[in-house]
């Protein structure tokens, strides 16, 4: 019976601790996009979205959604992507204060972390990748290192469960012996 109570508790703790516990962790692949205006005066940027596709025909878009790390920005120069994957085929829509509204070409990512150019004219998007770097891609050692920090994040959690769980069953006995004593 005691057992089973400690056992309860020893839970009960463990599932206390468990928000503790990270399992996202390693490099995002990331896209970094400069604006090239090609028009005069500049147009206020309002409206930005990347859409992804598997096919050439982009029958099956969609807009890259917002979920931890995961986002697309963009500011009146700039833009910025970080995903947990992309898709083979993307495009770009662009919103602007004057009321237009433009859609780039498809383009690919052949980078890690790509470097893309956008050209907007008056009437088209033209996305180029221009460079990047395959850094994310972990190494042995890299890869090792954080295993390694996960067992002792877990390890680290499970210890100090323990230790409050020790202290729950002493507690516990000092007061029943004290119970008994009466």
């Amino acid at each position: 019976m005691k057992l089973r109570k400690n056992l309860k508790i020893l839970s009960l703790i463990l599932l206390m601790l468990t928000p503790f516990l990270i399992a996202d962790v390693g490099p995002k692949p990331t896209a970094d996009f400069e604006i090239i205006y090609q028009v005069n005066p500049v147009p206020e940027l309002t409206g930005y979205d990347l859409y992804q596709c598997s096919s050439v025909d982009c029958q099956d878009a969609h807009r890259l959604e917002e979920a931890g790390p995961q986002q697309f920005v963009c500011h009146q120069d700039a833009c910025t992507s970080m995903a947990y994957g992309y898709s083979e085929y993307m495009y770009i829509t662009f919103d602007f204060a004057d009321g237009t509204s433009l859609t780039s070409n498809l383009f690919t990512k052949n980078h890690f972390n790509a470097e893309y150019q956008i050209f907007v004219s008056d009437t088209e998007l033209i996305v180029t990748e221009t460079g990047g770097s395959n850094t994310g891609n972990l190494g042995p050692l890299e890869g090792v290192i954080i295993g390694f920090s996960a067992v002792l994040v877990c390890g680290g959690l499970l210890f100090l469960g323990t230790i409050i769980l020790v202290i729950v069953v002493v507690l516990n006995n000092k007061r029943k012996k004290q119970t008994e004593a009466k």
